[in-house]
């Protein structure tokens, strides 16, 4: 599975979400989103995830913010689903200011 990558700025609360579509059996569906966990991959400071939830089908996400500038965050979600599965999907959260 690819690893997809997007950026936010530091003030801002971003909304990461993660497909989970392709991995999901005919009828299953998603029951919990267990976590979402940054890691610092380069950089300093630390962001929060909060206000994990998902959309019944395949969407997972969760409310990110804070960070430092310049920094690369790897996001791991973690879900259940209807079947009793548990699936992970990851991303890259960069920290970049835009004047």
């Amino acid at each position: 599975m690819t690893i997809i990558t997007d950026e936010k700025q530091v003030g801002e609360n971003y909304i990461a979400q993660f497909d989970f579509q392709p991995r999901l059996l005919s009828g299953e569906t998603l029951q919990d989103v267990t976590s979402i966990t940054p890691t610092l991959v380069d950089g300093s400071g630390l962001v929060t995830v909060t206000s994990l939830s998902h959309d019944g089908d395949s969407l997972a996400q969760g409310k990110v913010s804070g960070g430092v500038d310049g920094s690369r965050y790897l996001l791991t979600c973690i879900v259940e689903t209807s079947l009793g599965a548990t699936y992970e999907a990851e991303m890259y959260l960069d920290v970049r200011n835009k004047p």
